[in-house]
């Protein structure tokens, strides 16, 4: 009865160290992105610096690059309402987020600081958000972790104002 209850123990003990540390991923191989968070709320225009804050899962884990390859745009809500895309857009190179990894799927945050906002010209006080786009290396572009209706990914509205 004991070396049945120990063999079963073993079995049920190897099973679980087996499955424990498989490689298969545990997200969706695209990645998928959240925002968190953007502060300051209110921003003096030519002044103040805004950080982005966002969430991401990846289950190949093929977010960033080595080679300094564009991999997230923040563009400015004002794009073609005042602002030029390429005036509207903010853009990064993420560095490879798992250079030797060994299990693919990765989750994390990542927070971004765009150094200065304007204002445009005719106005002293604007709302203004972000829309956030980052693909990985293979292409993919990323998507909500909690899907909505467009698959586009924004931040919350700032002020920006003249002092």
């Amino acid at each position: 009865m004991k070396i049945s209850k120990l063999i079963l123990i073993l079995v049920t003990a190897s099973i679980l160290l087996v499955t424990s540390c498989t490689n298969e991923p545990v997200f969706p191989l695209e990645p998928r992105i959240e925002f968190v968070d953007i502060q300051p709320k209110d921003v003096r225009h030519l002044q103040d610096s805004i950080v982005i804050t966002f969430r991401f899962q990846d289950g190949d884990g093929n977010l960033g690059a080595d080679d300094g390859e564009i991999n997230l745009e923040l563009i400015d809500s004002r794009v073609n309402n005042g602002l030029t895309p390429v005036q509207a857009s903010n853009v990064y190179s993420i560095p490879d987020l798992t250079p030797n990894a060994k299990n693919p799927s990765i989750q994390g945050e990542i927070s971004v600081t765009i150094p200065l906002t304007i204002n445009l010209p005719t106005e002293t006080e604007e709302d203004i958000r972000y829309q956030i786009k980052m693909w990985d290396r293979a292409g993919n572009l990323a998507t909500p972790i909690n899907e909505n209706t467009d698959g586009r990914i924004f931040t919350d509205f700032i002020r920006v104002y003249r002092p």
